[in-house]
């Protein structure tokens, strides 16, 4: 029995999906199962699984699509005997020591019910392009409830999905949740950490590949309903506690989120104003809030007001530059 899962979600990305696999085999720690839950692809996804010859991977078909939030339910309900469970996506790579640093943090942490990481964001020929790091030179953050997770992922909080490791136990009947459509990841980490203790490894542990199939109208529109979601979530959370520095905190990332979305969506600067009124009207927005905008809102909002993404990737070319 292996100590560690992963879990890769794929569907129809045959060629990203092998150099997801090849990246969790290149991983420093070895003690490892992968599970490979297609979405009933109709990319051969089998012949390139078995292709690898290593009876470590195992492939779990599906007859028919149940969407990405069914299809991670499906890794979390899969009977595996694993200790730890990371559930990655078939088109981002994780550095050769995530899964070292991972395990060696939830062993000295045992009451952590997961622990996530930094990323960085790479593309098609850029998904190796991993610093050495010293996985014991590197600094953790721990949260000790769900609120302090909470504050922190509304203030400074930076981690990709799949960065997650979870211990196994901590799932319980907490499963992903459709209804917050692109946000239903975030949702459900935050839910994982109001059982306990949880923390965050700052260190980019992973690459998360950044490509245009991310953004289809489909998603767009997911995208538009979830962070709307997700923000009434984070309001509920936060009023429960009467703080009225939280309340500040909330206003402040809920303004600079909408302009992220609207800059994703990106319909022009008319539609991103109606969008806006439409939080306005849901009491998630006001207009005294654009002071709040910072850096990151500033950009979105500037890529939306000229309706281009090229904005936003000469802004991260520059921050990485900067870094």
């Amino acid at each position: 029995m292996s100590k560690v899962a992963v879990a890769i979600l794929t569907y129809n990305r045959v060629g990203y999906l092998k150099e997801c696999i090849q990246s969790v085999l290149n991983q420093t720690f070895q003690d490892v199962s992968i599970y490979i839950f297609d979405n009933a692809s109709t990319e051969p996804i089998k012949e390139a699984v078995e292709s690898f010859g290593d009876s470590r991977i195992t492939f779990i078909g599906a007859e028919q699509n149940v969407g990405a939030e069914g299809n991670i339910n499906r890794a979390i309900e899969y009977v595996c005997k694993e200790q730890y469970v990371v559930m990655f996506h078939d088109d981002d790579t994780m550095h050769p020591k995530m899964l070292e640093a991972q395990v060696r943090f939830l062993d000295a942490h045992t009451e952590a019910q997961f622990v996530l990481t930094d990323l960085q964001r790479g593309s098609d020929g850029g998904m190796q392009n991993f610093a050495p790091i010293d996985v014991s030179a590197v600094q953790s953050v721990v949260f000790r409830n769900g609120y302090e997770f909470i504050r922190a992922q509304m203030n400074w909080l930076r981690y990709g999905f799949p960065s997650v490791m979870y211990r196994k136990s901590a799932f319980g009947e907490t499963r992903i949740r459709p209804e917050f459509f692109h946000f239903f990841d975030m949702i459900f980490v935050a839910e994982i950490a109001q059982k306990g203790e949880c923390g965050i490894l700052q260190a980019p542990l992973m690459i998360h590949r950044v490509h245009e199939g991310q953004y289809t109208e489909s998603r767009k529109k997911d995208y538009r309903e979830g962070i709307k979601k997700l923000l009434v979530f984070l309001r509920d959370n936060v009023e429960r506690q009467e703080k009225p520095e939280d309340m500040m905190l909330f206003r402040k990332h809920a303004v600079n989120s909408l302009l992220r979305a609207c800059s994703h969506i990106n319909y022009g600067l008319v539609a991103c104003i109606r969008f806006l009124h439409e939080c306005k009207q849901e009491q998630l927005f006001s207009w005294t809030d654009m002071r709040y905008i910072d850096t990151r809102g500033g950009v979105s909002l500037l890529s939306v007001i000229f309706k281009s993404r090229k904005i936003i990737d000469i802004a991260r070319w520059i921050r990485n530059l900067l870094i």
